[in-house]
């Protein structure tokens, strides 16, 4: 039971960071900045890819090149350290090109500016 518990666990944490991938890569692209505009970002995105694609199937059951529960937690370690110089750039990210692009529209016809907020579910 625990060990279930362990793996429905490590299963959300790895779908979790996918989606944190996923979305700072997304929201990239909607600026018009590519991976590569900063020359950490290729290097951190390949770091995580492969601990990420090896816990998933390790978690999974597929062959991985995991093949402990203390290896996986070497793996997500590495993650930890990756991830953390990635919120690190994110901030930088931020703090020089402002706001996400769909917070704010502009009508150059007007003088206001359209606020839109992300909604999120239960909100």
């Amino acid at each position: 039971m625990y060990r279930n518990m362990l793996e429905r666990r490590g299963r959300w944490g790895v779908e979790y960071l996918q989606t944190a991938l996923d979305d700072f890569l997304r929201l990239l692209g909607e600026r018009g900045i590519g991976v590569d505009a900063f020359d950490a970002v290729p290097y951190l995105y390949l770091e995580i890819r492969h601990p990420l694609t090896e816990l998933t199937a390790f978690l999974r059951g597929e062959t991985s090149e995991i093949l402990s529960n203390l290896g996986a937690g070497v793996f997500v370690r590495a993650l930890e350290g990756s991830f953390e110089g990635l919120r690190r750039i994110a901030g930088e990210i931020g703090r020089e090109y402002g706001r996400r692009p769909e917070e704010v529209v502009r009508d150059e016809r007007a003088t206001a500016s359209i606020v839109f907020r992300p909604v999120s579910a239960g909100s």
